[in-house]
């Protein structure tokens, strides 16, 4: 049954009716909706209800413009249009030269400068590791902190995470990744999962240290030590949900965990 989302909000979107004629081109349900900007557009209700499309594409544009990339600052979209890397985007360069580049260029480090890093005898890429997969966890970083757009920007850049000043070049979180752990099947953790990413606050982890590192994890304090639910789990040889079901009907930790 279709679950009508009439006057419902999604993000800087409000659902104005139901759009029949975009559902005849894409056979899926659509929405009418208005954004708090005044831009009227067409959203599909699998992307309202699942979180995907929470602006319109002019406030996301808007947020480009001003935008700092090394030596490139984003002036304004242009009406240049690639089908492979999209509309290209005017930038003036701390050298006062202007040049256009997409915006995925800009966003991945590909383009830094007019051409005048060239000219003075750096490379686009001075370090040569723009696709290395520790490289990758940098840039997600700030995709994750700065962007609205970005799937993950609620529960980081939304909630006030941000990234360190030592961090916004490269070679810094570099050194930093080879000298405390950094191993290609590890990702990066924030320790206390409301600071900020930051020497201090960070390490190497794999998935399953992460997973037990969430805010929404069950949190269990036993002999002076404070762990997730899971992990004393493991760490006392129980099965996690004989331990979560004797909890659940009332049992202490304590009680839960005697045989």
């Amino acid at each position: 049954m279709l679950i009508d989302l009439t006057g419902k909000r999604f993000g800087k979107l409000i659902v104005i009716e139901r759009d029949f004629a975009e559902r005849e081109k894409n056979k899926t349900p659509h929405w009418k909706c208005i954004c708090d900007c005044g831009i009227v557009k067409s959203v599909s209700g699998k992307s309202l209800r699942g979180g995907f499309t929470k602006f319109c594409q002019n406030c996301i544009d808007v947020a480009f413009k001003g935008k700092r990339f090394d030596r490139l600052v984003v002036i304004k979209k242009t009406e240049e249009y690639c089908p492979t890397q999209g509309y290209y985007w005017e930038c003036k360069c701390d050298c006062g030269n202007i040049c256009f580049a997409p915006r995925n260029r800009l966003e991945n480090g590909q383009k830094k400068s007019c051409g005048c890093m060239q000219k003075d005898g750096h490379t686009a890429l001075r370090h040569g590791m723009s696709k290395t997969r520790i490289w990758r966890a940098w840039q997600n970083m700030f995709v994750r902190c700065k962007y609205e757009c970005s799937i993950g920007y609620s529960i980081y850049g939304g909630r006030g995470i941000t990234v360190c000043e030592e961090w916004q070049e490269f070679e810094p979180f570099y050194d930093w990744a080879l000298s405390n752990g950094y191993e290609e099947h590890l990702t990066i953790d924030r320790i206390d999962v409301n600071g900020n990413y930051e020497p201090s606050n960070c390490r190497w982890a794999t998935r399953i240290e992460q997973q037990r590192n969430k805010r929404n994890n069950f949190m269990i304090t036993h002999n002076d030590e404070t762990k997730c639910l899971a992990e004393w789990a493991d760490i006392l040889g129980f099965n996690y949900k004989t331990i979560w079901q004797r909890m659940s009907k009332g049992k202490t930790f304590i009680e839960a965990i005697s045989k």
